[in-house]
């Protein structure tokens, strides 16, 4: 409230403070006190809903999930909606949709190793896990070859042509 609201209510403007109004000390955090005394409510989560709907069989699940498990041959009695999804990832990968395929590979053989490069050097992990390696690895044996090699000849000029290579006039 600024002065003129003051005036009219007949109050003194609340302090402020980082995060807005500070409340009356009545209304504050006691000592010790938790933010959250409750903690995280008990109940149904999205992840345990879609686990439960998962391992659910197609017939109890009803409607679409029957639907599916018939057309694809299944008996939706016996059929999970697990299955279902399955079935469907592998049929879509096997009719060429490339992202069903790399789904169905990274949960099977896990993601390839990438390397991640930043600012042209390799990450820090590499680096440990190199010298890592050569603390616990003895380093390979050395041997230095010290015959002497005949000196290197120079290359051909490929721009000339040779005569072998002329082809007389027809």
């Amino acid at each position: 409230m600024d002065d003129a609201c003051q005036q009219v209510s007949g109050q003194a403007s609340p302090r402020t403070g980082r995060g807005g109004t500070i409340p009356p000390p009545e209304h504050r955090w006691k000592p010790g006190q938790s933010g959250n005394p409750r903690g995280v409510p008990k109940g149904k989560t999205v992840t345990s809903v879609t686990h439960k709907l998962l391992h659910t069989k197609a017939l109890a699940a009803g409607g679409v999930f029957v639907e599916m498990a018939e057309k694809m041959g299944l008996s939706p009695k016996k059929a999970t909606v697990l299955d279902l999804f399955a079935r469907r990832a592998v049929l879509n990968a096997m009719g060429g949709n490339g992202t069903a395929l790399a789904q169905i590979l990274d949960r099977l053989e896990g993601k390839p190793a990438q390397e991640i490069v930043v600012d042209g050097r390799i990450t820090a992990i590499r680096q440990y896990l190199a010298e890592m390696d050569a603390l616990t690895c003895p380093p390979p044996p050395v041997t230095i070859d010290v015959t002497p090699q005949p000196p290197a000849l120079p290359a051909p000029d490929t721009n000339t042509a040779s005569v072998a290579d002329a082809t007389p006039p027809a």
